[in-house]
């Protein structure tokens, strides 16, 4: 019998168009999509249909919101037609607020809530900072944190902020650390690319802004998963209790994303397929570059849920 996760991509899988054969074709879809309209007094369908007008940097925490949307608007339409509940739900960076919401451990209009306010905080924040965020790839993960611990003993400050697989990793820090860091990784045979749309994500330096996210959970009920969720702070099971997951949700902020680690954990769970449900095919990918031992798949339209559908009828 089949083993499944359910994965929800986080910025940087946002394209122009996406969600439309769902809102198009699906009314369960368009349902999920609307409603994040309404909710958010917001037309987001501009930031899923439109992106390629849209300023990311300027509009960043409305096309989180958006991607948030077509995330779940693929999940709705997963449910209505193959309907197989997830053995595991992991999601990356804001992905991680649709695995608790399709868990059910956050009501939908609690999920988009939080993440257009966790991306207005985190905006204000990278205002206040001259930082930035970088792709390291080709590089061993042991290499750039020898690099990053020297940094930080000299003062500068630069820490992994996203560990993907041995070789892909990013670094986030100030930018004179970042440059300089990446001039001494590009040595050693690195490949670097620098994040234009974000800013010193998921390290200490968003500490302010893990500490206003923990005001704005103190309201907020959670609910009883119907599955087990990955938390990319620690790549531990979410608990079921407040304070556990309070901690987690402001702990993405200013830890680095284990996602690494998260995939080896479902291998050890018996997970066979991996299905993303979002735009683009980012963490497929990096399953795939993690380990053979789960099939993946992607579910951001008509020909994908085709395409699981029939696999799982086999």
């Amino acid at each position: 019998m089949e083993k499944i996760m359910m994965m929800f991509p986080g910025v940087g899988s946002q394209q122009t168009g996406m969600g439309k054969d769902f809102y198009e074709n699906r009314t369960s879809a368009r349902d999920v999509m609307d409603e994040a309209c309404d909710i958010l007094s917001l037309n987001l369908l501009d930031y899923c249909f439109g992106a390629e007008h849209v300023n990311p940097q300027e509009h960043l925490e409305y096309i989180q919101c958006a991607i948030f949307a077509v995330n779940m608007a693929c999940y709705a339409v997963y449910q209505s037609e193959i309907g197989v509940t997830p053995n595991l739900f992991l999601g990356y960076s804001l992905g991680e607020y649709c695995a608790l919401c399709a868990a059910g451990i956050l009501t939908y209009e609690d999920a988009i809530q939080l993440v257009l306010a966790r991306g207005r905080l985190v905006k204000e924040q990278t205002q206040c900072l001259n930082g930035a965020m970088m792709w390291v790839l080709n590089v061993e993960i042991s290499k750039v944190k020898e690099i990053c611990q020297k940094m930080l003993a000299s003062g500068e400050e630069l820490y992994i902020s996203e560990i993907n697989t041995v070789y892909h990793c990013s670094i986030s820090g100030t930018k004179q650390a970042c440059y300089k860091a990446a001039a001494q990784l590009e040595d050693i045979g690195a490949v670097i690319y620098p994040l234009n749309m974000s800013g010193p994500y998921h390290c200490p330096l968003m500490n302010e802004a893990g500490e206003s996210m923990r005001k704005l959970l103190e309201d907020v009920t959670f609910g009883v998963p119907s599955g087990e969720v990955l938390a990319n702070y620690d790549a531990h099971v979410y608990p079921v209790q407040r304070e556990g997951i309070k901690n987690r949700l402001i702990s993405q902020l200013t830890s680095p994303i284990r996602w690494r680690e998260c995939v080896e954990y479902s291998i050890r769970a018996g997970i066979t397929i991996a299905i993303e449900s979002g735009p683009k095919n980012v963490l497929q990918y990096l399953v795939g570059q993690e380990t053979k031992q789960i099939r993946t798949f992607g579910i951001e339209n008509l020909d994908g849920i085709k395409t699981v559908s029939g696999y799982l009828e086999r």
